[in-house]
């Protein structure tokens, strides 16, 4: 049985281990490009946001390939993904392909093992510890390709050779995608301790952090936001997207004012991926990053709340945010050109951050001086 999944980043990878290591032959798109974009044009009105045409541009791609069934990330709160899924089926039928339709939740880790689990079992009739084996290999590789950027977002601002080390990425990218055992994957994970010991130790402490919040969608398929995250990383910027890093050293006392005034913020429910967002606003303020990221796609409604109310974030916490709307016509020029604009000002906020806590000692070595000079004074 042949099975198609969409591309949405280390996900896409675990699925297709899990899938294989009970048999099935699974097909995926090629990386998201404008290419996905165009496929879809005819077929979806230019309003509807640009995650969904990514969307259905990965599954119509693969068509030729005659998929028995596909398998659609779906979920309480994703905005207009439930719906969409179903729009999309009834596009394959208008153009004579009826594969098998599936849906894994996403909204949540427990709503996705659990939708999972029973997609797999219903899909393979394995036995069940066939099915947990499956499973626990599938997760175990998602953990690494998480790991794996978390490793390269701190040292690749130590890196001057920015291709060298985008080849050195690459390398390890390739070699979790091919790896078959949880042996090979636990080499791979010894690996990048070692490099993260040569490279990143000390770089949390020499260079300016910035915290990606927004669409999740956007946030894990990165050519979705014209890759900001590594070019964020090649102006020397460390990159944190996560609820909890491994490797960025995190206060272990949380500021009960801080949490308090949050709290206040975004006292009304938002739903389940907003939430998120919002945990990890709360991480990045608590640990004194220099600034936050907003990335979302336009017209996307869940964003569009978050995004109104970090303006009570910046005026309450002085934290610098600098807003990214994504769509089909984004120009990573333009984009860029905002981004070292506002990596400009973050550099010229904590130097004159650095300066203020100096200008006191200096006053104080001073005026010591002079007094033993002059006693008058």
């Amino acid at each position: 049985m042949k099975i198609a999944i969409g591309n949405l980043g280390g996900l896409t990878y675990a699925l297709k281990a899990s899938l294989e290591d009970l048999g099935f032959e699974v097909i995926l798109p090629p990386p998201n490009s404008k290419q996905m974009v165009e496929l879809c044009q005819d077929n979806l009105t230019s309003s509807i946001c640009y995650p969904l045409k990514i969307a259905l541009g990965n599954f119509i791609s693969v068509k030729e390939r005659n998929p028995d069934a596909v398998i659609f990330y779906s979920g309480c709160d994703l905005c207009n993904l439930p719906p969409a899924n179903h729009l999309f089926k009834d596009i394959f039928n208008d153009q004579g392909w009826y594969p098998d339709i599936y849906f894994c939740e996403i909204d949540s880790k427990q709503n996705f093992i659990y939708s999972y689990f029973n997609l797999i079992k219903k899909l393979s009739k394995a036995p069940f510890h066939k099915i947990f084996w499956s499973m626990y290999f599938g997760a175990v590789k998602y953990e690494i390709f998480h790991f794996i950027d978390q490793v390269f977002y701190i040292i690749r601002p130590t890196f001057d050779d920015k291709a060298k080390c985008e080849r050195l990425y690459q390398y390890y990218l390739d070699k979790l995608i091919q790896a078959q055992s949880i042996s090979e994957i636990k080499k791979l994970n010894i690996e990048l301790w070692e490099l993260y010991k040569d490279y990143g130790t000390t770089a949390t402490s020499q260079f300016i952090m910035i915290g990606l919040i927004g669409d999740s969608y956007s946030l894990m398929e990165p050519f979705s936001h014209n890759y900001v995250d590594k070019y964020l990383g090649n102006l020397k910027i460390i990159v944190d997207k996560w609820s909890y890093n491994y490797l960025i050293p995190q206060k272990l006392q949380e500021n009960n004012d801080i949490s308090n005034k949050l709290n206040y913020i975004f006292r009304h429910e938002l739903g389940v991926h907003t939430s998120i967002e919002i945990k990890k606003i709360s991480k990045y303020i608590q640990n004194d990053y220099n600034g936050l990221i907003f990335i979302s796609p336009f017209n996307c409604n869940p964003c569009e709340v978050l995004r109104n109310l970090l303006t009570r974030v910046k005026e309450e916490f002085k934290i610098p945010v600098l807003e990214i709307l994504i769509n089909d016509h984004s120009s990573d020029v333009g984009e860029n050109t905002r981004i070292e604009a506002f990596i400009d000002a973050l550099n010229r906020k904590k130097r004159s951050k650095n300066y203020s806590n100096i200008y006191p000692i200096i006053f104080k070595k001073f005026s010591l001086i002079k007094f033993i000079i002059d006693p008058v004074y």
